[in-house]
């Protein structure tokens, strides 16, 4: 997520822009999953609906860059080291939307073979939960 106002005002003024995608409330996660149950993390479906409406809907296989392509390269650009359950944030599909306090959002990842594989709903301003 990213607080558009807070962005616009830091671009402008020439000030960091990082407080605009740390904020609380801003990472939503569901759970976890492990590595071997994905054959194919370039062909997995990625959703996300607000107030039930599909905004967002792509595969990973339309990512510019390839999972090992950037870990490489944030390996050579370091310092990063990586550890076991680091997680990296590499972007979002087209399809952004301004969202609102009591705003539902429920997000999918979905397998080539179509089977859920995680899924949350967060309703903004409120604790998220898997579904």
């Amino acid at each position: 997520m990213t607080d558009r106002n807070h962005l616009g005002k830091a671009i402008t003024s020439g000030t960091p822009w990082l407080k605009a995608k740390v904020q609380d409330g801003f990472l939503i996660l569901g759970d976890l999953i492990q590595k071997e149950q994905i054959a194919d993390p370039h062909n997995m479906q990625l959703e996300l609906k607000i107030n039930g409406e599909l905004r967002q809907a792509d595969n990973t296989g339309n990512m510019n860059y390839k999972i090992d392509e950037q870990i490489a390269f944030m390996e050579q650009n370091g310092p990063i080291d990586f550890n076991e359950g680091d997680l990296l944030m590499s972007g979002t599909p087209e399809g952004l939307a301004p969202v609102v306090e009591g705003d539902t959002l429920e997000a999918s990842l979905i397998g080539p073979d179509g089977e859920t594989l995680s899924q949350i709903r967060q309703v903004i301003g409120r604790e998220s939960h898997p579904i």
